[in-house]
């Protein structure tokens, strides 16, 4: 996945690995199931409004207390971090301009 602001300029980039249900879960989180071909995604990219990223944002660290946290999990751990990363850079660009464009590759 990747995001892009208004002058198309990358603004973040995800990666996920083969079979890695995180995938999925940021397809749901994102409202963007129609662009979902899994880890590689269908190519397609979609404008998420600010409203979506704040609910995405919300709704992953919610599941991330819950349920993925775990501190003897190193790369578990990482990849929170990046999806942390994604999701708060997709939210200071789309504060300023309404949403964001996302790229689903």
């Amino acid at each position: 996945m990747v995001a892009f602001n208004k002058n198309d300029e990358e603004i973040s980039y995800l990666r996920f690995t083969m079979g890695d249900s995180n995938a999925f879960l940021l397809y749901d989180l994102l409202d963007a199931n129609e662009c979902n071909g899994g880890v590689s995604g269908l190519g397609k990219s979609a404008a998420i409004s600010l409203e979506q990223i704040e609910k995405a944002v919300q709704s992953y660290n919610l599941i991330r207390d819950q349920q993925l946290y775990d501190e003897r999990n190193e790369f578990r751990n990482w990849q929170h971090n990046e999806i942390v990363i994604f999701l708060e850079n997709c939210l200071k660009t789309a504060i300023t301009e309404k949403d964001v464009r996302v790229l689903f590759c």
